[in-house]
């Protein structure tokens, strides 16, 4: 099957804000606030891009809000911070890949994982400028990019002379 011509799947997960604090420090999970998954999902893989929306529950919006912000991380906890864009494959992506786990809940089976923050920027500022439109486009062409014939079943080396 060609890329570009099998049918993707769109997901939106959205992960809830949480309050695990706990007094006894072995209990304590902390504060987090919601998530945004985007999951573009083919018959080869999956491509996702994570946000920490810094979406709180109530109460511990109203404390995150009320403290004086670090001068050094001013926007820490205060706006949106995209967290991850990366692959879910079926096939190992590069020599000695391990697989991230055998039963995977976005493609199910085995799956090799690898994914990057820093280029998540990239993408969210896409996502910014651009819209969903742009966001599912960006993530499609990162589809088609890593899951091609040709990463699929790369061409055997030919020994030199012949």
């Amino acid at each position: 099957m060609e890329v570009g011509v099998e049918n993707l799947e769109k997901r939106i997960v959205v992960r809830p804000a949480f309050d695990r604090r706990d007094a006894d420090p072995k209990k304590d999970y902390g504060i987090h606030g919601a998530e945004l998954w985007f999951y573009l999902i083919g018959e080869r893989g999956a491509i996702q891009f994570g946000i920490y929306t810094n979406w709180f529950l109530s109460h511990v919006q109203d404390e995150v809000d009320s403290r004086i912000p670090d001068h050094r991380f001013p926007w820490l906890s205060h706006k949106p911070s995209p967290c991850d864009i990366g692959y879910h494959s079926r096939v190992p992506q590069y020599d000695d890949a391990k697989p991230l786990t055998d039963n995977c809940p976005i493609i199910g089976g085995v799956c090799y994982y690898d994914g990057s923050s820093l280029q998540a920027e990239d993408v969210f500022k896409i996502m910014v400028e651009g819209g969903s439109d742009a966001l599912w486009a960006e993530m499609e062409r990162r589809y088609n990019e890593l899951f091609s014939e040709q990463t699929m079943n790369p061409k055997p080396i030919e020994p030199e002379g012949k």
